[in-house]
């Protein structure tokens, strides 16, 4: 015993860090490792509400996500919806038909893959300012992102 108190007061900064090293990591190994989607919901093309097996650590688990890097078209009139129309020199029309569009690509590509869909978080969760966890879906080890960025009529942002 007295040997395990003589190693900790010589060595004790070394076992913070290390322990605090360990906790950092198993953090980052949680959050992001896939989660399997047993059930979804899609909101637009860039939106979804999922249902979680787990979410850290509660069991069934339902979250809406926002994909993160990617920017759709909105699905009403909104002002979102005519600042979108004015940075692409077109008309709100046109902006909520694509939003329409893109929703309805995201919606048949998940429903053609329903049992192959899983959600991946940042490495620690983070949440806009609506309240929608950021992340992406994948499908096998395809980004749904990805995806929708080439096909989905939606475009990459920051």
């Amino acid at each position: 015993m007295n040997k395990y108190k003589e190693f900790l007061a010589k060595h004790s900064e070394a076992v913070i860090w290390s322990v605090l090293f360990l906790c950092t990591i198993s953090v980052f190994l949680y959050n992001t490792r896939m989660q399997k989607v047993y059930d979804y919901r899609v909101i637009d093309g860039d939106t979804v509400i999922v249902f979680l097996e787990e979410w850290q650590g509660n069991l069934d688990t339902v979250q809406t996500i926002r994909f993160t890097d990617i920017e759709c078209n909105e699905i009403k009139r909104t002002a979102k919806a005519r600042q979108q129309a004015k940075q692409q020199n077109i008309t709100v029309e046109e902006v909520v038909s694509r939003g329409k569009e893109s929703k309805q690509i995201l919606s048949d590509l998940l429903a053609k893959h329903k049992h192959e869909i899983y959600f991946k978080g940042q490495i620690l969760p983070h949440y806009d300012v609506w309240g929608r966890l950021l992340g992406t879906l994948y499908i096998g080890d395809k980004s749904v992102t990805t995806y929708m960025t080439n096909k989905g009529k939606c475009f990459a942002s920051d």
